[in-house]
């Protein structure tokens, strides 16, 4: 029950993340990459931090520097999804990023030494394939295709590490130091690029408010207690279905309608992860 509790959950952060691929491809068209995460990442760690000293958690050095690795790890896959962003399409970007559903298994055997089941592979190469279709990816890589493959692999890397992390240290102080490395990352490469923030329109205002305060603080939070409970392997396959959600959102927010082939990924997709719980279950 408490393992079902904590997939439910991740389900919930999966349907926010599976928003903010339009959401940011919007917001960068008045930032460039490294503002919009300075900016998005600064706010959130402000946040992390009052929250952190109000509830009076209990902050080790090791968990500092175990949050610290995550969030220089995040910072390189962040930095690749927003220049992919701005070369490739929204599709595109998330069909590849979300190849770390199949990446995941073998990153967990290189970093822990463990390998999942094979019903688990397999459920993640029949969800890939299912994002194939939803997406409608030809096969044809740009160059923000190919950028798009940097954050698949940090991904993988992240959802290890914080498997591994979350089981020694508080998940709330790990994803405090995580955020804030990452903001801090993204400040000192904002001034490097010499970005400068201009004015911004009002919807923009508040489409990095709901980056920041639900896809970053709470989602993160979520996202890093499950990690306790769930095996990165099974996270990443869940979080996968991110994909579907944003198609979901495109229909209703920007018009657009998902035909037969699509349907038929998101089909794939939901077998993928129903496959997966029967692998946890033997």
């Amino acid at each position: 029950m408490e393992n079902l509790k904590w997939i439910v959950a991740l389900l919930a952060v999966s349907a926010i993340w599976g928003s903010t691929y339009a959401v940011t491809k919007d917001t960068l068209s008045f930032l460039d990459p490294f503002s919009h995460m300075a900016i998005r990442f600064s706010l959130a760690a402000i946040l992390l931090a009052a929250y952190v000293f109000f509830t009076r958690k209990a902050i080790s050095p090791d968990a500092a520097k175990a949050g610290c690795i995550l969030g220089i790890v995040s910072f390189v896959g962040h930095s690749a999804q927003n220049f992919s962003l701005t070369y490739t399409s929204a599709t595109n970007a998330a069909f590849i990023i979300n190849l770390y559903v199949i990446i995941t298994p073998f990153v967990s055997y290189i970093l822990l030494r463990k390998l999942p089941s094979k019903r688990l592979i397999a459920a993640g190469f029949i969800a890939a394939i299912g994002m194939f279709f939803l997406t409608g990816a030809t096969g044809k890589l740009n160059a923000g295709d190919l950028i798009a493959f940097i954050p698949a692999i940090t991904f993988s890397v992240n959802y290890n590490l914080a498997g591994r992390f979350v089981q020694k240290h508080d998940s709330a102080t790990l994803v405090l130091f995580q955020i804030a490395a990452l903001a801090a990352a993204s400040d000192i490469a904002m001034l490097l690029s010499g970005a400068a923030i201009g004015h911004l329109p009002l919807p923009t205002i508040v489409e990095l408010l709901f980056l920041a305060v639900v896809a970053t603080v709470i989602a993160f939070l979520v996202k890093m207690k499950a990690q306790k409970f769930v095996e990165p392997s099974m996270v990443a396959l869940i979080t996968s279905s991110e994909v579907i959600f944003a198609s979901i959102f495109s229909i209703f927010l920007l018009n657009e309608a998902l035909g037969g082939i699509q349907v038929f990924g998101c089909a794939l997709i939901a077998s993928g992860i129903l496959l997966a719980q029967t692998a946890k279950k033997q």
